[in-house]
């Protein structure tokens, strides 16, 4: 069965500690959730490494406790679409590193959904220049099986690979809750 999940703009019950592998990264954690928050916001992260590839860490969301077991396998999917404005011409994708920490402690963690790599979380649509574009994620498989408990959490890191190695300022603007009336269509300008 397909669940729906939100990025809102609400605080998030706990704080993580993040598992994809970063640099820079941020530290803003919000609730990964049933419903959309209030209004939109906007994150942001810069970088400028001469790494290529650089994964620039922007903005987490983090579940509720979950209410009962789930079982998760790699024939299961994975399908994000978010907002965002990038810095042009440093061929930018979306990355995802999404998985679930064990109770409350924020540190365990219990499995890997998706670890930021070529069809498990990393995006193909480029994102270069001013104006928002939706981009996303489509039907990246779970990376391993594994059964999450009641009380468990599910973390969802979301930031971007610059493939480049330009030390250039490099932004990307990521934009997440509000309450429109539709959910966003993928690739479509704002």
């Amino acid at each position: 069965m397909a669940t729906k999940l939100y990025l809102s703009n609400s605080t998030a019950s706990l704080a993580p500690t993040y598992q994809g592998t970063w640099s820079p990264s941020a530290t803003l954690n919000f609730q990964l959730g049933a419903q959309a928050g209030a209004i939109v916001q906007q994150a942001a992260v810069t970088e400028s490494s001469s790494t290529n590839p650089t994964n620039a860490f922007c903005i987490a969301f983090i579940s509720d406790m979950l209410d009962a077991n789930v079982n998760f396998a790699t024939t299961d999917t994975v399908s994000l679409t978010v907002g965002v404005t990038g810095t042009a011409s440093q061929n930018d994708v979306v990355r995802v590193y999404a998985w679930v920490t064990a109770g409350e402690d924020g540190g365990t963690v219990r499995g890997t959904l998706l670890d930021g790599t070529a069809d498990n979380g990393l995006g193909t649509t480029v994102f270069n220049g001013s104006a928002q574009i939706n981009v996303d994620i489509n039907a990246h498989a779970l990376v391993q099986n594994f059964t999450a408990n009641a009380g468990d959490h599910i973390v969802v890191e979301i930031g971007y690979q610059s493939a480049n190695a330009s030390t250039d300022a490099n932004q990307a603007q990521f934009s997440y809750g509000g309450n429109g009336v539709a959910d966003l269509s993928t690739d479509a300008t704002t």
